[in-house]
Formats: C-alpha cells, structure tokens, sequence
C-alpha cells in the first residue's frame, strides 16, 4: 500500500476514468476513456504499466467481469481503492491551486486549464452534480477561480496561501457579490 499519494496527470486521468465509470474497466477501456479527457497522446502499452503500476501501489484493485462487449468469458478489470480516491483528491486540488497561483498570485495570468478542464473539477472538488454545474458554467473564469480562492481559505488559510498572498485573497472576496452567493448556496455557509 502507498504512503505517498503523488500521482502525475496521466496517473491522475486514470484514476479520474475508473472512479466517473459505473462499473470497472480494463486496460484498452481505459485507454479509450483517457485518450478523451488527456491533450497528450498515450500508447495503450503505457496505460497498461501506468495501471499495473497503480493496482502495485494499491490505488487500483483488480477484478474479474464479463463483459457484453467482448468475446472472452471473463477479463481483469480495475477499480479505484480507497487509496486511490485519496490520490485524487489530492492530485485535483494541487491542479486547481496551480491555476489559482498561475491566474491571480504570481502575476503572469498562465492558463494551465482550459475552462471546461476547470468547470468539471471545481464540480468534483465540490461535489456538485447537474444542478451544480448549471450554476458554476453561469459564472465567468475570474469568478470560478475567485470561489477556489475562497474554498480553499475557507477550509484552512495558513495551510493553501502565504500571509503575503492576503492582502489579494480580499481584493478577491472584495470583486464580486455574486461569488459569496454561490459559496453560501452550494459550498460553504457564509458567516454574517
């Protein structure tokens, strides 16, 4: 079992794929599904190491199923340990403090996420469904960063930003009205 849960971003988008699929996949389904959600090209021998590799470090476990989709009886499939989702959790809130310190802190305003990449993980890191999203796509880029700003120094400031960042984290808060109502509504409740 793993002690440290680093994974890099083809690690992550593995994991990402078993954890969003209803039932549990095996090595060329899982190359399909992250050949969709990754920019770079990844051979299906790669995603095969990269998967044995995460089952050895027990983020994945195997299992046997028998799809409809395939002429074999049984195959080895995979599925997300404990371990594993503590690997995502992990890994999706180091991608979207990397946009938060790129975007507004460093002062260099990079994208390192296109904006659906930063809608749909602001969705999971919130755990928000439908509804959820509906309301986050109604909000602009400045916005959807600002709410991770505040959601991260809600849950613990020394522990996200530098005291040297604060004076911009309330120029943050101070933008928009609109960003307290999301966070009151959906993620955290305000204090009056």
């Amino acid at each position: 079992m793993s002690t440290d849960n680093r994974i890099d971003d083809v690690d992550f988008v593995i994991l990402r794929c078993l954890k969003n699929n209803e039932t549990p996949l095996w090595k060329n389904k899982i190359h399909e599904c992250q050949s969709e959600l990754l920019n770079e090209r990844v051979s299906v021998q790669t995603i095969g190491r990269r998967v044995d590799r995460l089952q050895k470090e027990g983020y994945l476990e195997s299992c046997i199923i028998s799809p409809d989709e395939i002429k074999r009886d049984l195959i080895i499939a995979f599925k997300v340990t404990e371990d594993g989702e503590d690997a995502i959790h992990e890994k999706r809130r180091e991608i979207l403090l990397n946009a938060v310190e790129n975007e507004v802190f460093s002062g260099n305003n990079e994208r390192i996420l296109d904006d659906e990449a930063l809608t749909e993980l602001i969705c999971d890191e919130f755990r928000l469904h439908d509804e959820g999203r509906e309301l986050i796509d109604q909000y602009g880029r400045d916005e959807q960063i600002s709410l991770i700003v505040l959601y991260y120094t809600w849950q613990k400031v020394e522990d996200v930003f530098s005291q040297d960042d604060s004076g911009k984290f309330v120029e943050l808060a101070e933008q928009n009205d609109e960003i307290a109502n999301v966070l009151n509504g959906n993620v955290i409740q305000l204090q009056d």
